[in-house]
């Protein structure tokens, strides 16, 4: 019977990067302005065309038009 070698583990994987906490709530912060600015100019738009009758919220809702 042969003796066991010693089994010699080594890591071949690529050495990973610490997790930069800084650019991940920098990252949040910026989505986070973004996605308020978009729902602002949004909402703005809407609310321009609606004050000049240009847009017609009830045509979007799935209501018959006897309903007033």
């Amino acid at each position: 019977m042969l003796p066991a070698a010693q089994a010699c583990f080594e890591n071949a994987a690529p050495a990973r990067r610490p997790f930069d906490h800084g650019a991940f709530f920098a990252t949040g912060i910026f989505v986070m302005a973004l996605t308020a600015i978009g729902l602002d100019s949004t909402t703005t738009a809407i609310a321009s065309l609606r004050e000049r009758n240009t847009f017609k919220l009830y045509v979007c809702l799935p209501v018959s038009r006897g309903w007033r």
